[in-house]
């Protein structure tokens, strides 16, 4: 990745919003999350065509011999708890990697040689892998949960057959499966993690003085993200992004406005010499 670091006595301010510089560290950045979006984004497609036929099994099981389907109680088809668990399991590992690795370019970039490694065991970063991981499969079983909800329920009141019912959950988890889907889900869960461990690595550093937002470069950035571009804040203390209280970009305590599907960074500005 590319120099996220900046001196005080070298550097006044962020580098100018479409700056040189700025797409320079921006390119940096999404070379180094593409692969990363691009393999959670498969293990995606696996979890939810994993979930799709074993929905699909349960209820062609809990089906008596009459043309008319029987809707179980949805509880009975998908299991959260057992579906939370899969979730992590299946990409744990890899929201683990990038967060090792991301808090090992974030020291080594404000410290150079002889720099030490990420502390992977520390209390603090456990548990901000921990809850990333939780709080993001919580939201993508909860959304399969509503929308299985609501498409069981309206086969119910229509009075479908099995075979038509099971159309539908065919085309709920196309949509659900669809790239565009994935890519959300995975990049909104990797910008997080690579955020919060680059947060982790200059606090472990020990010579960074304060970061700054860069925000992400095309037509898609929010206006309040764009606002917080250059916004400089003490390590360890919050950014003001349109009113809320944000530790950096991706943060899982912040609002979905301000966190689904943001690509924006932070660089690092290290105590005088």
């Amino acid at each position: 990745m590319t120099d996220l670091v900046t001196k005080r006595d070298d550097v006044k301010k962020a580098p100018e919003y479409n700056s040189i510089e700025h797409r320079v560290i921006m390119k940096a950045r999404d070379a180094f999350i593409l692969p990363y979006e691009d393999q959670m984004a498969r293990v995606l497609l696996k979890f939810f065509q994993q979930q799709q036929n074993e929905i699909g099994r349960r209820f062609r099981d809990a089906q008596p011999k009459q043309e008319r389907a029987r809707f179980p109680p949805l509880e009975s088809l998908f299991d959260s708890e057992e579906e939370l668990q899969r979730f992590k399991e299946l990409l744990g590992p890899l929201i683990e990697s990038l967060f090792e690795v991301s808090g090992n370019d974030a020291i080594q970039l404000v410290i150079g040689q002889g720099a030490p490694q990420f502390d992977m065991r520390r209390a603090t970063v456990r548990q901000a892998i921990d809850y990333i991981i939780e709080l993001d499969a919580q939201k993508v079983n909860d959304t399969t949960f509503g929308g299985l909800t609501e498409l069981f329920q309206q086969a119910s009141d229509e009075g479908l057959s099995v075979p038509n019912t099971m159309d539908r959950l065919s085309g709920y988890f196309t949509e659900r499966k669809q790239p565009y889907q994935l890519e959300r889900i995975a990049r909104t869960t990797l910008i997080s993690a690579n955020n919060a461990a680059s947060m982790a690595g200059y606090e472990q550093s020990g010579v960074v003085e304060s970061v700054e937002w860069l925000a992400t470069l095309d037509n898609r950035v929010r206006e309040t993200h764009l606002a917080a571009h250059g916004q400089k804040q003490p390590l360890g203390r919050a950014f003001d992004v349109g009113g809320e209280n944000v530790r950096y970009p991706g943060d899982p305590w912040a609002s979905a406005e301000n966190r689904i599907n943001c690509r924006c960074t932070v660089i690092a500005r290290t105590y005088p010499n």
